[in-house]
């Protein structure tokens, strides 16, 4: 790295930055790979962090001296996340992991355990029911992953595993598409219809990933629309 800085000693700061982005455009590019590997030990952070968003030498770069280029490689690849809770997290990093880990399906249970055993930075606490709740949902994907399905399990879509309350329901899934299982089960029983969930179960998931918030809404308010003038006709009857 000193080798680096010195062959900018002489530079200009014009000169400097244009050589810099020269750098990172030929990163974007994928040009120049013989240098990605010296690269990595490059002072200018800009550097590295090309490296990484490019998807190049994450294997390295997660062990960066920097959180935020050790975050990036997370962000990038949350199966690095292992890796990152060797270092000591900030705040923002532990925010960083834990909403890498809400949006990963089925996540590494001792990753999850581990990220647990941190409890929440001392900053954060005021939002320790959101987390906590989480928890509660990270130990339901842990026991679903654990547990041994048989034959016929194995055959079972998520919806029908859900509504026989199967402790595999939770695989396929992320803990924001849990989540919002929850939410719409508390949502729907406030109008008498949490059992007409099977419905839009599917819709809530979205292939794992979870609904957003505007979504969910939505899918709730059109069941209960549905089956409030279902209600209505049959009472005119």
């Amino acid at each position: 790295m000193n080798e680096l800085l010195n062959e900018y000693a002489d530079m200009t700061y014009s000169e400097y930055e244009s050589h810099i982005q020269g750098i990172v455009d030929s990163i974007t590019k994928g040009e120049k790979q013989n240098q990605y590997k010296n690269w990595t030990k490059h002072p200018d952070v800009s550097v590295r962090e090309a490296l990484v968003v490019n998807g190049y030498e994450l294997d390295t770069l997660i062990h960066d001296p920097l959180s935020s280029v050790r975050m990036e490689v997370v962000r990038k690849d949350p199966a690095y996340i292992k890796e990152a809770l060797n270092y000591k997290l900030s705040a923002t990093d532990w925010q960083t992991v834990y909403q890498k880990l809400v949006k990963t399906i089925d996540p590494d249970p001792e990753v999850l355990i581990a990220f647990m055993a941190l409890g929440i930075p001392a900053n954060l606490t005021e939002y320790e029911s959101t987390f906590y709740t989480t928890f509660e949902i990270f130990r339901l994907q842990i026991e679903g992953i654990h547990y041994k399905q048989t034959t016929l399990e194995r055959t079972m879509t998520t919806k029908q595993r859900y509504l026989q309350k199967h402790p595999t329901w939770t695989r396929g899934l992320s803990a924001r598409a849990i989540r919002q299982v929850f939410n719409t089960e508390t949502d729907l029983n406030d109008h008498g219809l949490a059992h007409k969930i099977s419905d839009i179960f599917d819709d809530v998931i979205a292939n794992g990933h979870g609904c957003t918030m505007q979504k969910r809404w939505q899918l709730v308010n059109e069941l209960v629309s549905r089956y409030g003038k279902e209600k209505m006709n049959e009472q005119e009857t």
